[in-house]
């Protein structure tokens, strides 16, 4: 079988775009674990469908490996990968970790 090691599977459990008012936008993500970039490229993917570089249902398809974007990888859908700053990592829960 696959060494778990360099299992490079990643499940989001949650994410959501949250209006903090005054044009402040947040992105909450919750996962197992993340890859490098992982994140920023997932919230450049999304502001790419919002300003019109890639159709709504570009995404989906790349995650699902169906349509015109099955299997791309993020470089052939020209993402950019959304900019470090103002990345937070707020918390780190351990479900098998005692309290």
């Amino acid at each position: 079988g696959a060494d778990a090691r360099f299992d490079t599977t990643r499940t989001v459990r949650r994410a959501a775009l949250v209006d903090e008012g005054g044009g402040a936008l947040r992105v909450d993500v919750e996962l197992d674990g993340a890859l490098y970039k992982m994140v920023r490229n997932m919230v450049g993917a999304a502001l790419a469908v919002a300003g019109g570089a890639l159709p709504p249902d570009a995404i989906a398809q790349a995650l699902a490996g169906e349509g015109a974007y099955a299997a791309r990888r993020r470089e052939d859908l020209r993402v950019k990968s959304a900019p470090a700053h103002g990345l937070c990592l707020e918390a780190v829960l351990y479900d098998d970790f005692p309290s």
